[in-house]
Order: structure tokens, then C-alpha cells, then sequence
């Protein structure tokens, strides 16, 4: 068992399934003023996963090789599992069925440039729309793996309104230019 600054402590179990933790005090010595040594709030004496669970969108903890580390309970419940049955898991193969990455991951491109990376992708196997996002937490695992939160949020309503915006923008748009095109023609 490892732990990292933030009192996280990971183990690795038999069949190699990393598993974190949060101690809900705080390690000895550690800031209990409410700011951390840099002088950012801390998140200090509480289960700041929470925090994360009181999101209504997916939130995910994932390593750059895309092991998930955490899921907030909106996951849990898209998924039909809990946490111990995420944590571990290759993301693309539990949550799309892939045995790749999933085509328009924002991931990738997270790892490779060091930065956040939002996309808006259609996952063709649910039929919905998300606006995926992944940012990098500067965290690692006990394993050296770079840490990146990753956000998934419904959008399929404001896609389907957009689409039909944009659909009766060409229908009028068409409309118009007949009309036009009759009142300014040289026969009318």
C-alpha cells in the first residue's frame, strides 16, 4: 500500500485492480487551518468524494493508460455498478464495449499535449450526445501513472434543439430565396 500527499492510499489487489481510499482525517502534521501551505483552500477533515457524488454528470478519475480510479455515483448508476466493480477497469471496455480507445476521447489528446482537452461526441452505442472533457489533476499513481479527471454531461437535448434549429433555418432560408427569386424575376 502507497499513500500520496493527499491521503490517498492505493493497493494493488491479486488480480493487479488498483483500489484508493481517502482517509477521512487528516494525516499528522498536516494543515488543519482550512488553507493548504501554497494558500488554497484545503479540502481537510471530510470525504471530499462527496463532493464529486453531488454531480449530476459523470464524473471519472482515470490514469493516462485509461484505468478508471474513481466513479462519482451518476456513473455508478448509468452503468449499473458500483464502485468496486469500476475501479480497475479499462474505461473504453466497461463504459463503451471497446477494446480500444473510444474514436473522439479526449484523453488522448490530454496526455499528449499536458493539457485539458472538451470535445462534443455522439457515442453511437447509446445513441447520446456528451460533451467529454479530461483534465489533468498534476497527481500521479503509486505506479508513476499521470491522474485526469474526465467529465461526461448529457447534451442530446441541446443537440436535437440545434439540429432543428439549423434545419428550419435551411427550410426557411430556401423558402425566402424562392420567394425572392418570383417577386425580382424578370417575368413576375
Amino acid at each position: 500500500m502507497c499513500a500520496d500527499h493527499s491521503g490517498r492510499r492505493s493497493t494493488t489487489t491479486a488480480n493487479d485492480r488498483p483500489r484508493v481510499s481517502r482517509d477521512v482525517y487528516p494525516p499528522s502534521g498536516a494543515d488543519t487551518t482550512g488553507k493548504g501551505v501554497d494558500g488554497r483552500a484545503a479540502l481537510i477533515g471530510f470525504d471530499d468524494t462527496n463532493i464529486l457524488d453531488s454531480l449530476p454528470f459523470y464524473v471519472l478519475l482515470i490514469d493516462e493508460d485509461h484505468r478508471i480510479l474513481f466513479a462519482n455515483k451518476a456513473v455508478q448508476q448509468h452503468l449499473g455498478l458500483n464502485q468496486q466493480q469500476i475501479v480497475g477497469e479499462y474505461c473504453p471496455k466497461l463504459v463503451h464495449g471497446l477494446d480500444g480507445p473510444f474514436p473522439g476521447c479526449p484523453l488522448g489528446e490530454a496526455v499528449r499535449h499536458g493539457r485539458a482537452a472538451e470535445r462534443e461526441i455522439l457515442d453511437p452505442a447509446s445513441g447520446l450526445w456528451l460533451h467529454s472533457a479530461v483534465y489533468p489533476t498534476g497527481q500521479r499513481t503509486p505506479e508513476g501513472r499521470a491522474i485526469f479527471l474526465h467529465l461526461g454531461r448529457d447534451i442530446t437535448d441541446k443537440k436535437t434543439a440545434e439540429e432543428e434549429l439549423s434545419r428550419i433555418y435551411r427550410s426557411e432560408e430556401r423558402r425566402v430565396g424562392k420567394e425572392c427569386r418570383s417577386r425580382w424575376s424578370p417575368d413576375h
